[in-house]
């Protein structure tokens, strides 16, 4: 799962970053609001468009689909080493 996520990131282009980051910080100010490609569009000073192929090839939807898996997965293996060591270990400075 980590490595899907790693490859759909370092994969992205320059481009297609200045669009992710753009839809990113509209999307933390503005949640769930509509029209967002459209502001970034005429922000960016590209087409509609464009914005969207960005989006599709960066992959930055299956990226924010997977990050909760990702995010369950470790910490499920958080739990288990955990348990493993015992409680106190970090206590201990054992790993």
């Amino acid at each position: 799962m980590l490595r899907l996520i790693g490859r759909l990131v370092r994969e992205r282009t320059e481009a297609q970053w200045r669009v992710v980051d753009a839809l990113r910080a509209k999307n933390e100010r503005d949640p769930g609001r509509h029209g967002l490609q459209k502001q970034v569009a005429r922000e960016l000073g590209i087409s509609d468009q464009s914005v969207s192929r960005a989006i599709l090839r960066s992959g930055w939807q299956e990226e924010w689909a997977a990050r909760p898996a990702a995010e369950m997965l470790l910490a499920t293996a958080h739990g288990l080493i955990r348990d493993t060591v015992g409680p106190d270990a970090s206590n201990r400075g054992e790993r």
